[in-house]
């Protein structure tokens, strides 16, 4: 009886110990797919912003480039506060590899994986913000030359626009009314010729933008010229006219 009660003590034992190692395998089995399925969802997580920043739509104006960088900001910053999750399960993961040594390839792989992704969604962040950035500068640009092509194209038509005096006072009208639009010139001629420079300091930057920059400022440099001349032109024709018109005023008092 005594050996019976030996053997039977022993057996209950060695199962206890089987059931404690058994429970033991079991809790770290849970600890590692926990640890796996956080790891996989903040993967996803970052997987679905790559996959909003990779859409390379970088506006048509200034005002849906600026919806888009708002856009931006706010995936961008749903990315980078995840950094405190990702270093807390990388810790976690090297924690569990130095507990349970035969999981450590897995549970290294799986945190180099959370890593890698979390370290390339940040720097495509980065680097669509420059493309934005970019594109604003550019469509900021050209919305100040179409506005400054405008006012070159409205100028020229006003100035142009009233028939030459048949007397000395309007003919004298023409010419006041034509300085003033001299002085509007003198005025705006300053920031036209800084809209010009700027888009050729904007291609000598390699913008990648540069070509259509550069027809921009091309364009808006040749609307200048042809408004100059013909301020000149126009100018030159008025006072032919006024002189003709005092002249026929002197002669009419012979």
């Amino acid at each position: 009886i005594a050996n019976l009660r030996d053997s039977v003590n022993l057996a209950w034992s060695s199962l206890e110990e089987a059931a404690m190692c058994r429970t033991k395998q079991l809790d770290d089995a849970i600890l590692v797919h926990t640890l796996q399925f956080e790891i996989d969802e903040l993967i996803t997580m970052m997987e679905n912003k790559s996959a909003l920043l990779s859409v390379e739509n970088l506006g048509t104006d200034v005002d849906s480039v600026e919806t888009l960088i708002r856009r931006h900001e706010t995936v961008a910053h749903d990315v980078t506060s995840k950094k405190g999750d990702v270093d807390q399960l990388v810790l976690r993961a090297d924690d569990l590899a130095t507990m349970q040594p035969n999981r450590k390839q897995l549970l290294d792989a799986e945190s180099t994986k959370l890593k890698n992704i979390f370290v390339e969604v940040c720097e495509l962040a980065i680097s669509k913000r420059n493309r934005l950035d970019l594109s604003l500068s550019y469509q900021v640009y050209c919305r100040e030359v179409d506005d400054r092509l405008l006012w070159i194209n409205q100028l020229q038509q006003a100035m142009c626009s009233d028939p030459l005096g048949n007397d000395t006072l309007t003919a004298e009208i023409l010419c006041t009314n034509h300085r003033s639009y001299q002085a509007d010139i003198e005025t705006s001629k300053g920031d036209i010729d800084s809209k010009i420079s700027g888009g050729r300091d904007l291609c000598e930057q390699k913008h990648p933008l540069s070509q259509e920059i550069s027809s921009k400022y091309t364009s808006l440099q040749q609307s200048l010229d042809r408004l100059l001349e013909a301020e000149q032109s126009r100018y030159h024709e008025l006072e032919l006219s006024l002189a003709k018109e005092i002249f026929k005023d002197n002669v009419r008092k012979l």
